[in-house]
């Protein structure tokens, strides 16, 4: 079993879609962040550009920011995608009749591909998580400026759970 575990990991690092969803992912975030700096931007030449956003979008601090930036569904659709692609290869290109009389217990193949699916989703999620930090700290200095260790802390429980569940939503 660690070698179809191997193999599998071997297969999602070689696949260039594996690469390009992962790029997407962080060009998607960047986005959403920028669109949410434009619109703050363009909103502070308002008398009440605060109220304004906050009656609007829901943006009344770091954490509503984050939470519509990371929580977005394009992160969803690319992880549903890739899992889609990924899952569809061996039956694409007919590796799986040939493996299937090797490996005699069939649940040996589907667990590894699960084990590797979970384990990209976590990965998306989790670099999706730390680019939304970046490029906000980036776009929005005002809001990133108060936080603290605790804060910081609060962020990493977060993106650690979006990423679990993300995960068992691949799967």
């Amino acid at each position: 079993m660690k070698g179809i575990i191997k193999g599998e990991f071997t297969r999602l690092v070689k696949n260039k879609l594996t690469w390009i969803f992962l790029i997407v992912s962080v060009a998607a975030v960047f986005i959403t962040t920028g669109t949410y700096a434009l619109m703050n931007l363009l909103m502070e030449t308002t008398e009440s550009a605060d109220a304004l956003m906050g009656d609007i979008f829901g943006i009344y601090d770091f954490k509503s920011l984050y939470n519509l930036t990371y929580n977005s569904d394009l992160i969803i659709l690319v992880i549903t995608v890739m899992t889609v692609l990924y899952a569809s290869q061996p039956y694409r290109s007919g590796f799986i009749k040939t493996i299937t009389n090797v490996v005699t217990p069939k649940y040996k193949l589907i667990i590894p591909e699960y084990i590797c699916v979970f384990t990209y989703a976590v990965l998306v999620s989790f670099v999706s998580g730390i680019a939304v930090f970046a490029f906000g700290s980036l776009m929005f200095k005002g809001f990133f400026a108060s936080l603290t260790l605790k804060g910081i802390l609060k962020i990493v429980a977060f993106v650690a759970a979006h990423s679990l569940l993300l995960g068992s939503f691949a799967c």
